[in-house]
This record gives structure tokens, C-alpha cells and sequence, in this order.
């Protein structure tokens, strides 16, 4: 068994909750900016496989939609 390739979805568009969870529990900072200014939040599309997650409501806490 070998290692499956990286996904080639860009981050914003994860499916998977799990790996969003797990950089928040490693310690990821979801408050820090990209280059011009968004948060994660911001990344999360409306209609995000992560809405209605534990991790989208963690998010939400953190820096709720406006």
C-alpha cells in the first residue's frame, strides 16, 4: 500500500472537516490573513461540505459571518 496522491482541490474547497479539525487542533491560526486580508472564514463558500460541522461552527465562533 502506498500513500494516496494529495487532493488537487484547492483548500477553500475541502470536503473533508477532518483535515480543517485537525489543523485547528494542531494549533493552526484561523485568525491569520493571506495576502490580502482574509481569514479562513472567509474562504468558506456558502454552500461548503463544511456547513453545519463541528469545525463550521468553531469557525463561526471565532469569526462569524457579517
Amino acid at each position: 500500500m502506498g500513500i494516496p496522491p494529495p487532493s488537487t482541490e484547492p483548500p477553500e474547497y475541502s470536503k473533508a472537516p477532518a483535515a480543517v479539525q485537525a489543523l485547528l487542533d494542531a494549533g493552526a491560526d484561523s485568525k491569520a490573513q493571506d495576502d490580502v486580508g482574509r481569514i479562513a472564514w472567509d474562504l468558506v463558500p456558502d454552500q461548503s461540505p463544511l456547513k453545519g460541522t463541528d469545525v463550521y461552527r468553531q469557525l463561526n465562533v471565532i469569526a462569524p459571518r457579517q
